[in-house]
């Protein structure tokens, strides 16, 4: 699979094993095209995101896809050419994908 790539969200995922030092590269903020900011943050060895003062944990479905289990959202990291993160696409239930651009 191509880094970045989206896969049909189902509502059945398994959370995957993966070294949870990945996380730190995808720590950081997010800002969508409404200005609105979303961050993510590593929990020891867990991934968070926080958006409006709430937190919530996502679980790996891969290296790069992530999924929340209280909602059929689809996170996915896109690194650029030098493997840096640039961006996370969000991808919702009813079809709707917003881009967000790492900005820290």
């Amino acid at each position: 699979m191509v880094a970045g790539q989206l896969t049909t969200l189902s509502r059945e995922r398994a959370v995957a094993k993966v070294d949870p030092k990945i996380y730190d590269a995808y720590v950081g903020q997010y800002r969508n095209p409404r200005g609105r900011i979303l961050t993510v943050v590593r929990d020891s060895d867990r991934l968070m995101i926080e958006v409006g003062g709430q937190k919530a944990e996502i679980f790996p479905e891969s290296e790069t896809q992530f999924f929340f289990k209280e909602d059929d959202v689809l996170l996915v990291f896109v690194k650029d050419e030098q493997g840096r993160v640039v961006r996370l696409i969000n991808r919702r239930p009813n079809g709707d994908v917003v881009q967000e651009t790492k900005i820290k």
